[in-house]
This record gives structure tokens, sequence and C-alpha cells, in this order.
């Protein structure tokens, strides 16, 4: 006995769905996807830039040896495009949104004329700390089944600035 395939139906044009769309289908009402995803880091991420004598930081604008750090996250979206923008604590922000305050525990002095600088690792760039609703958003990176973020962070000698007035 000869085996017969039945020919496709050349009326019905296929139909193919994409994203969200094949979460629909077969099934009546809704699907909600919701969105949320899981931080790698445990909630705090703590970053030591290491210990070096002062003298390291010959003038202003020298730094120590970048730390790499990194941000990931994973159990998000597949279509998602995570970003992340960063946010000063310090009571007092530095006036550059590059730089990252210094503080230290109560009782203790803070370091004067150094600053720590964290750099978004993909174009060198120095990451700019803002306020959390209008702070740059920095994009993550897919890696497999997670998004990350790779940060070097290092010291950073600020100095001191002098300016000298003249009134004739």
């Amino acid at each position: 006995m000869l085996a017969t395939a039945t020919p496709p139906n050349p009326c019905k044009p296929p139909t193919s769905h994409t994203g969200a769309g094949n979460l629909g289908i077969g099934i009546d009402g809704s699907v909600t996807v919701p969105n949320k995803c899981d931080v790698l880091s445990n909630g705090i991420l703590r970053v030591d830039p290491g210990h070096f004598p002062v003298s390291r930081f010959g003038a202003p604008n020298a730094t120590s040896t970048p730390v790499d750090f990194s941000i990931s996250l994973s159990d998000y979206a597949a279509s998602a495009k995570p970003t992340l923008s960063f946010h000063d604590k310090a009571a007092q922000p530095n006036a550059y949104k590059t730089l990252l305050s210094s503080s230290a525990p109560a009782a203790r002095a803070v370091a004067q004329g150094f600053n720590l600088v964290t750099t978004e690792a993909s174009t060198g760039e120095w990451i700019a700390y803002g306020d959390p609703v209008s702070a740059r958003q920095y994009p993550m990176k897919r890696v497999g089944d997670m998004a990350t973020i790779p940060l070097p962070a290092q010291d950073i000698r600020t100095g001191a600035a002098e300016l000298t007035f003249t009134i004739p």
C-alpha cells in the first residue's frame, strides 16, 4: 500500500507569532509576564580598591590600579534590555558627577583629596552619578542567559585648587 501525504492547503497562508504573541496561542484570556530579575550580588557588592601609599599619587588625576568587578542579572525576560543608573548616596554628593564621594564609618576621618572613579569597561567612559530619576542609563550586555556590566573602579587623586583674585 502506498502512503499518501496530505498536500498543504494553498488557500490558508502560514501564520507566525513573535514575542509575546506566542504566549496567547491556544488559551483563553491573557498571559501576564512579570517584570522580574535576580541580581547576582545578593544586594551588597563590596569593592575594595586596595591600599596605596600617598606617594603613588604624585599629581592630581593620578589613579590606583583598577579593581575589576561587575553587576549581573539573571532570570529576566528574553526581550528585556536592562540598564543601570548610579546614585551617589553621600550626604553631600560630589559636584563632579563622575567622582564618587569618599565616606567613612562614624567618628573616622574621611580621606581628603581622593575619590573613587568607576569606568564602563566597554567604552572606557567614567560612570556618571545622578539622582535616581534622571541619572544616565548604562546598558547591560547579554552573556548567555545573564546580563552583565563590567565596572573597573580605582582611587583618583583630585587635589586641591587655589584661586587668586585681583581687584583693581
